[in-house]
């Protein structure tokens, strides 16, 4: 597992879930972690490293609210680098009181759920995967953390649509999918909630293999695909995938988005890949998208237009 992963969403990068396989065009439940992944670290007594102590708990929940919280989209400042050290320690120990607590806290502050998933939720992700990486937490506590984190997404989502205009649909359709070898889909959950709220229809896949994703793309008519890559290693079978997806799609002019902390440091990576856009930021990325999309409509219409106009002739020499 690499130190972070997943569709950028403010230069942030944030880790994933699950290998399981799902597809759907709503996010309809709360997301589960399965009881067999933790069951060897329960049976040798692993135990979560951090633990919240009764002063902070009692400090989160007693806080001093203000009465008249001054609402505002652009207060990404308002969470500062040791409010996501702390809110990590909190997803890692067991007490769901003392998140919910946190959560509501910056929400009465005034800061808005699209920073709260911008800054908290994905700064924690990077630092779980950090702490990963420095052996200083073990594969069950990342998991059951990020799926804390995914689930407090879940519960966040209707205030989320609710801070932005009511969706208009853009008659543009995206698959939102981690590369088969990776094992979280945080990144992608939270790129294809950003992307529905701007009216895109959105669906995702977890794949075991990248020959589901083939197989989505041959079945359904995608204006774009969103991979994301969140290790070195993982890039090896990108370019070969890239090139399937646009083979099996029905849109010979898929559009292809990578993100994913990989391509951060190299802005040409993503070209290198085979890819169209690099999606740094999401809500930049939406709005590169929706050219991106726009742009390869026009050019498979000019296809079309001249295949038509090559066919017609050819049928009036026919019958000349």
């Amino acid at each position: 597992m690499s130190n972070s992963a997943a569709f950028d969403t403010e230069n942030v990068s944030t880790d994933f879930d699950t290998a399981s396989t799902a597809h759907s065009k709503e996010l309809t439940s709360a997301p589960s972690i399965s009881a067999q992944t933790c069951e060897a670290a329960v049976n040798t007594s692993i135990v979560v490293k951090t633990q919240t102590t009764p002063a902070q708990i009692s400090r989160l929940l007693s806080a001093s609210l203000p009465a008249a919280p001054l609402r505002t989209r652009q207060n990404l400042a308002a969470i500062a680098p040791h409010d996501i050290a702390e809110f990590t320690e909190l997803v890692l120990a067991d007490n769901d009181i003392a998140i919910d607590a946190y959560i509501e806290l910056f929400r009465a502050k005034g800061v808005s759920v699209e920073t709260i998933y911008l800054t908290l939720l994905t700064g924690a992700a990077r630092q779980l995967g950090s702490l990963w990486s420095a052996d200083e937490c073990n594969f069950c506590e990342v998991n059951i953390a990020i799926w804390r984190i995914q689930k407090i997404m879940y519960d966040l989502k209707p205030a989320f649509f609710a801070e932005g205009a009511a969706p208009v649909p853009s008659g543009y359709s995206v698959l939102f999918a981690p590369i088969a070898t990776e094992q979280h889909s945080l990144g992608t959950m939270m790129a294809a909630e950003f992307f529905r709220r701007k009216g895109w229809d959105v669906s995702s896949v977890l794949p075991i293999e990248n020959t589901e994703l083939f197989d989505t793309v041959a079945n359904e008519y995608l204006d774009l695909v969103g991979i994301s890559v969140s290790g070195e290693a993982a890039l090896k079978d990108l370019p070969s995938t890239i090139v399937a997806l646009r083979a099996a799609s029905l849109n010979k002019h898929l559009c292809v988005m990578v993100g994913g902390w990989v391509f951060s440091a190299d802005a040409t990576l993503a070209e290198q890949m085979g890819a169209d856009l690099f999606a740094q930021d999401v809500r930049d990325s939406i709005l590169r998208a929706e050219k991106l999309v726009s742009c390869a409509r026009d050019a498979s219409n000019r296809t079309d237009n001249k295949f038509s106009s090559v066919k017609a002739r050819t049928h009036v020499q026919a019958r000349m």
